[in-house]
């Protein structure tokens, strides 16, 4: 799992990248998605570990939207098992993909 959370955390200095940022919403960059999988893993392991990595976001708004999904799932809305729309939309192209 902290391979995931380390990743996700490469993965966002490519979304935050001054010269070409993702402009998609960042709910749906790519480094989102990670760590909402690492959330989801961790929550496997112990309920203590979502939060831990929550806190541990560099972005407040990205922390909001994850303890958002986070919270949401025990309700059904959206399950573990949902699929999500992973957006990275820079200056020349632009790229989606669903992940589950």
């Amino acid at each position: 799992m902290d391979i995931l959370v380390k990743a996700a955390h490469k993965i966002y200095e490519q979304d935050t990248d001054a010269d070409d940022p993702n402009k998609a919403f960042q709910g749906t960059w790519p480094s989102t998605d990670l760590w909402r999988k690492a959330i989801q893993q961790g929550a496997k392991i112990s309920p203590m570990l979502p939060e831990g990595i929550i806190s541990g976001l560099p972005d407040a708004d990205i922390a909001a939207f994850e303890r958002v999904v986070f919270a949401s799932a025990p309700v059904g809305a959206p399950a573990t098992d949902a699929s999500i729309l992973v957006a990275d939309c820079r200056k020349k192209d632009a790229s989606f993909r669903v992940s589950h």
